[in-house]
């Protein structure tokens, strides 16, 4: 009989040590999954109204129909703008589509082609090099002048905005990083 026992108990020893090897990757992996979605993340910045858009493609240089400035969805050119940092200003139709693919947009006033300049290469240095790669292994990010807004900078998501007073590389990464990836279409 306490062989009976012993035996029923080793199996059992066996039956639950097979489930703990099977379900602690799983749990493992479901956090892993969680933590890198965003879940845990609060929210960065304001809340756009959604102005549509999604797969809405305008011919480039057509008037943009968006009430918000800056704009942060809604119809957008064919040609989504290349990741990178300008000093000449890049189409809001352009970087728009940027958003849409999971891409942000850092934007700044600036008074001459002398500041633009200075501005861009502060950007480039400070949040460009410092981002990092999303999906298809590309920084998303678009840095160009932009002046129709009420603060000097903002970095813009899709659906999201983030007045800023002053380049605050820190605050943009951690907006970038919360936001990253979360556009409408899963594309590059």
């Amino acid at each position: 009989m306490a062989d009976i026992e012993a035996g029923r108990r080793a199996r059992a020893r066996r039956s639950n040590l097979r489930l703990a090897l099977f379900v602690a990757p799983v749990v493992v992996l479901a956090g892993v999954l969680l933590i890198t979605s965003g879940a845990f993340l609060g929210d960065i910045g304001q809340a756009a109204p959604n102005e549509g858009g999604v797969g809405v493609h305008l011919a480039d240089g057509a008037a943009l129909p968006q009430r918000n400035r800056p704009p942060s969805s809604g119809p957008h050119y064919a040609a989504r703008a290349s990741y990178g940092v300008s000093s000449e200003p890049v189409e809001p139709g352009a970087w728009v589509h940027a958003l849409e693919h999971g891409g942000i947009a850092i934007l700044f006033k600036c008074e001459d082609a002398a500041s633009c300049e200075s501005i861009a290469a502060q950007v480039d240095q400070q949040v460009y090099a410092n981002a990092r790669e999303g999906r298809f292994d590309e920084r998303k990010l678009v840095g160009t002048p932009y002046q129709e807004m009420d603060t000097p900078f903002a970095a813009v998501a899709w659906g999201r905005v983030l007045p800023l007073e002053t380049l605050d590389a820190e605050q943009i990464l951690r907006f970038y990083d919360r936001y990253l990836d979360r556009g409408p279409e899963n594309a590059s």
